[in-house]
């Protein structure tokens, strides 16, 4: 808003002192513009953050805690060159208002299970220390294991079948006793042999040690591609599990609009399975 306000600045000027207007007491000063200007670059990374949060590719909860990070250093760095005091109370209200919603952001993850495992399991982030402490590292793996030791014990026969997949593709009666050592090789390895809690650890070290993903990289892609090598497959389950959760609430508020504009009274006798039906292509097509 303040920058359509800058961005028309000559013509908002020539407008408010035109004979036909004359309101040359709305008009600002060079030093009040200029705060206006800074006001913007202040607020800019709530800016970017709210249309990256809220954008239509559906980013995970794993970006949380990188933005809340991310923004609290950013007003605290701009704070130390900012010296005109209405700008300083800008800045002051923002960090305080950021403090209050979410406390300590090391403080925030610990106690929040999913985004601590979103995060820890998001190949752009992990364990990076800009976003965890060492406490909070430890307490991400222990999660993790924790939830890999529950899908081995709900799921653990679905693992084999799974890592078998791939292979069964090209199934022959030669082959066959490779495709059953292969399932079982795989499985031992990821946390479905008879060592679980060794095999636990090992996955998450195995894990720790990939090299970090661009920023700008897919994570789902990522593990899409670990899956297809039969790699990490319990952990796939987890990142299923916790990656899928939205950062936001504004891909299901956009869902109810569309669902405002398919269904209306002209259109009542729609039937539920033809509107989910007319929903999902409308969103995915």
């Amino acid at each position: 808003m303040i920058r359509s306000l800058i961005d028309p600045k000559e013509f908002v000027q020539d407008a408010l002192r035109s004979p036909i207007i004359d309101r040359r007491d709305f008009d600002l000063d060079d030093f009040e513009w200029e705060i206006l200007a800074n006001a913007v670059e202040i607020l800019k990374p709530f800016d970017e953050l709210t249309k990256d949060l809220s954008s239509q590719n559906y980013p995970s909860i794993s970006k949380v805690i990188p933005s809340i990070v991310l923004i609290t250093k950013w007003l605290n760095n701009i704070n130390k060159n900012i010296y005109v005091d209405c700008l300083k109370q800008l800045l002051t209200f923002l960090i305080t208002g950021l403090k209050e919603r979410f406390e300590d952001s090391q403080k925030t993850c610990t106690h929040s299970t999913p985004h601590l495992i979103a995060t820890y399991l998001d190949p752009r982030f992990k364990k990076l220390d800009l976003y965890f402490s060492s406490v909070v590292s430890s307490e991400a793996e222990k999660r993790t294991r924790n939830h890999i030791v529950f899908s081995s014990e709900e799921r653990g026969k679905d693992s084999q079948q799974l890592a078998a997949q791939p292979m069964q593709q090209n199934k022959s009666s030669i082959w066959e006793g490779h495709d059953e050592a292969f399932a079982m090789s795989n499985a031992n390895i990821t946390a479905q042999g008879p060592n679980r809690e060794a095999n636990r650890i090992i996955l998450t070290e195995e894990y720790n040690i990939l090299p970090l993903q661009p920023r700008n990289s897919d994570p789902l892609l990522f593990w899409k591609t670990k899956r297809d090598e039969g790699q990490f497959w319990p952990l796939i389950k987890v990142v299923t599990k916790f990656q899928c959760i939205p950062a936001t609430s504004v891909p299901c508020e956009q869902l109810f609009s569309s669902a405002g504009e398919l269904v209306y009274e002209e259109r009542n006798r729609l039937s539920p399975d033809n509107v989910n039906m007319l929903l999902f292509l409308n969103k995915n097509a």
